[in-house]
Protein backbone atom coordinates (compact mmCIF):
# COMPACT_ATOMS: atom_id res chain seq x y z
CA UNK A 1 0.00 0.00 0.00
CA UNK A 2 1.39 3.31 -0.89
CA UNK A 3 1.67 6.36 1.90
CA UNK A 4 -0.99 7.98 0.07
CA UNK A 5 -3.49 5.72 0.57
CA UNK A 6 -3.40 4.54 4.04
CA UNK A 7 -3.56 8.86 4.59
CA UNK A 8 -6.68 8.93 3.01
CA UNK A 9 -8.64 6.32 5.29
CA UNK A 10 -12.16 7.02 5.59
CA UNK A 11 -13.43 8.26 8.81
CA UNK A 12 -17.04 8.12 9.76
CA UNK A 13 -16.32 10.47 13.00
CA UNK A 14 -18.07 14.09 12.24
CA UNK A 15 -15.14 16.57 13.08
CA UNK A 16 -15.81 18.27 16.11
CA UNK A 17 -14.21 20.94 18.16
CA UNK A 18 -13.37 20.64 21.89
CA UNK A 19 -15.28 23.96 22.73
CA UNK A 20 -17.96 23.55 19.97
CA UNK A 21 -21.59 23.20 21.94
CA UNK A 22 -23.55 19.94 20.72
CA UNK A 23 -26.87 19.60 20.90
CA UNK A 24 -26.61 16.07 22.72
CA UNK A 25 -24.47 17.77 25.30
CA UNK A 26 -27.19 20.26 25.65
CA UNK A 27 -29.75 17.72 26.39
CA UNK A 28 -28.02 15.15 28.71
CA UNK A 29 -26.52 17.90 30.80
CA UNK A 30 -30.11 19.85 31.09
CA UNK A 31 -31.23 15.95 31.63
CA UNK A 32 -28.87 15.32 34.57
CA UNK A 33 -29.66 18.70 36.14
CA UNK A 34 -33.09 18.50 36.47
CA UNK A 35 -32.97 15.38 37.81
CA UNK A 36 -30.43 16.70 40.55
CA UNK A 37 -32.48 19.84 41.00
CA UNK A 38 -35.29 17.51 41.45
CA UNK A 39 -34.10 15.87 44.47
CA UNK A 40 -32.16 18.05 45.98
CA UNK A 41 -35.74 20.36 46.00
CA UNK A 42 -37.30 16.76 47.22
CA UNK A 43 -35.20 16.82 50.25
CA UNK A 44 -35.63 20.29 50.95
CA UNK A 45 -39.07 20.02 51.15
CA UNK A 46 -39.69 16.97 53.04
CA UNK A 47 -36.53 16.86 55.85
CA UNK A 48 -37.88 19.63 58.12
CA UNK A 49 -41.16 17.30 58.51
CA UNK A 50 -39.34 14.24 59.55
CA UNK A 51 -39.18 13.78 63.29
CA UNK A 52 -36.50 13.89 65.32
CA UNK A 53 -35.48 12.32 68.65
CA UNK A 54 -35.58 14.35 71.26
CA UNK A 55 -31.91 13.86 73.85
CA UNK A 56 -33.05 14.12 77.02
CA UNK A 57 -29.93 15.19 79.54
CA UNK A 58 -31.04 14.90 82.68
CA UNK A 59 -27.13 15.73 84.13
CA UNK A 60 -24.76 17.14 82.27
CA UNK A 61 -21.61 14.82 80.74
CA UNK A 62 -18.31 15.14 82.06
CA UNK A 63 -15.55 16.56 80.32
CA UNK A 64 -13.00 14.14 79.60
CA UNK A 65 -9.88 15.52 81.30
CA UNK A 66 -8.19 17.19 78.53
CA UNK A 67 -10.74 19.37 77.95
CA UNK A 68 -11.67 20.02 81.08
CA UNK A 69 -8.14 21.23 82.29
CA UNK A 70 -8.38 23.70 78.72
CA UNK A 71 -11.29 24.93 80.75
CA UNK A 72 -10.25 25.32 83.46
CA UNK A 73 -6.76 26.72 84.26
CA UNK A 74 -7.12 29.66 82.44
CA UNK A 75 -3.55 32.09 82.75
CA UNK A 76 -4.62 35.21 84.75
CA UNK A 77 -3.61 38.03 83.31
CA UNK A 78 -0.62 39.67 84.36
CA UNK A 79 -2.12 42.73 86.86
CA UNK A 80 -1.38 46.29 85.32
CA UNK A 81 0.43 48.41 86.62
CA UNK A 82 -1.31 51.47 88.28
CA UNK A 83 -0.77 54.73 87.04
CA UNK A 84 0.14 57.47 89.30
CA UNK A 85 -2.01 60.32 89.27
CA UNK A 86 -1.04 63.27 86.93
CA UNK A 87 0.36 66.39 87.96
CA UNK A 88 -2.65 68.96 87.90
CA UNK A 89 -1.27 71.33 84.62
CA UNK A 90 -1.29 75.11 85.57
CA UNK A 91 -3.53 76.78 82.75
CA UNK A 92 -1.83 77.22 80.13
CA UNK A 93 -0.93 80.88 79.19
CA UNK A 94 -2.47 82.13 75.80
CA UNK A 95 -0.18 82.29 73.48
CA UNK A 96 1.34 85.96 73.36
CA UNK A 97 -0.47 87.82 70.76
CA UNK A 98 0.73 88.63 67.51
CA UNK A 99 1.48 92.40 67.28
CA UNK A 100 -1.25 93.78 64.81
CA UNK A 101 0.48 95.33 61.33
CA UNK A 102 0.35 98.89 60.89
CA UNK A 103 -2.58 100.23 59.12
CA UNK A 104 -1.90 101.19 55.62
CA UNK A 105 -2.08 105.08 55.61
Amino acid sequence: MSVLAMNSAISFRQPVLPWSVAAADERRFRRILRATLGVALALALVLPWLPRPKIERLQAQPLPPPMARLLLDRPTPPPQAAKPPEPARPEAATPAARPQAPAPV
